[in-house]
């Protein structure tokens, strides 16, 4: 009777532990975009972790930050019990964007590797480097229009700059806008003033981003580009070469400034509804 009994309810007992387990792991699965700016001095490192654990790589520091990019980015990789960059995009051919690319592509899997295409005015090694990349995977080009999606397309990361490669390299770099539910930051990049007026007249949503990444490591910025933003958060990756940043620029965006020449790296953390600096 007993094992009658026992039988009988044994579906409705398996039911019960495999909902059980399916909440503890979605409770385990925090669901939060984590936007980390690397603490790499005058430069740009930002390494993205999806909600879904997949990630993305913008730009990679300079060379002499080679040891500090390279045990972050596997610190963070071995958290997620993961093995590969899944996406790598370089903004634009300068020494303080690319230095690691080619140690980043030669240690880890990377699926995807996007860049601008301008090679006019590169730094002194660009061609080295993007040439090993090369021969490891094919780079695509990213323009004006294009959209990446990520986790299952709850992410999304639209292509503001360049409409096309002309003036000087810094007016040709990748600038982007990322969005996750009902937050968004706009990653600026070495973008010139120019160019910050141009995509403030074309993009009039950026204006409601949560966070603004101050462009150029804090060189010159235009008034109406500082200004623009209903935001009162910017992220700075900033160091002290070629006297920058230049605080009478930074100065002109009024709100709280997250710096990594002041704070080192820079947790950035969205759950889809509000977007933070983190304690890490």
């Amino acid at each position: 009777m007993f094992k009658k009994s026992y039988i009988k309810f044994l579906p409705l007992c398996l039911a019960i532990i495999l909902i059980a387990i399916s909440y503890i792991l979605d409770f385990s699965h925090d669901h939060l975009l984590k936007i980390h700016f690397i603490d790499v001095g005058y430069g740009d490192a930002i390494f993205i972790e999806m909600p879904d654990k997949t990630n993305l790589l913008i730009d990679s520091g300079h060379e002499k930050y080679a040891k500090k990019v390279m045990s972050y980015l596997s610190s963070r990789l071995q958290l997620s019990r993961s093995k590969k960059i899944n996406t790598v995009i370089l903004t634009h051919p300068h020494k303080d964007h690319f230095g690691n690319l080619d140690k980043i592509v030669e240690k880890f899997l990377v699926d995807k590797f996007y860049y601008n295409s301008d090679e006019r005015m590169p730094h002194s090694g660009y061609f080295e480097i993007i040439n090993i990349v090369r021969e490891i995977i094919k780079p695509e080009i990213l323009k004006r229009g294009d959209k990446l999606t990520f986790s299952s397309g709850d992410v999304e990361l639209r292509i503001l700059e360049p409409e096309e490669i002309a003036g000087m390299t810094n007016d040709s770099t990748i600038v982007a806008w990322l969005k996750y539910g009902e937050t968004s930051i706009l990653i600026s990049s070495d973008i010139q003033m120019i160019r910050q007026d141009k995509i403030i007249r074309d993009f009039d949503f950026i204006k409601d981003s949560d966070f603004v990444q101050i462009p150029h490591h804090g060189g010159y910025v235009s008034q109406e580009f500082a200004s623009f933003f209903n935001t009162k958060n910017f992220v700075m990756s900033a160091g002290t070469e070629y006297g920058k940043p230049f605080e009478e620029e930074v100065s002109k965006f009024k709100g709280k400034i997250y710096r990594t020449d002041r704070m080192g790296t820079i947790v950035i953390k969205s759950d889809g509804r509000k977007m933070w600096v983190a304690d890490e």
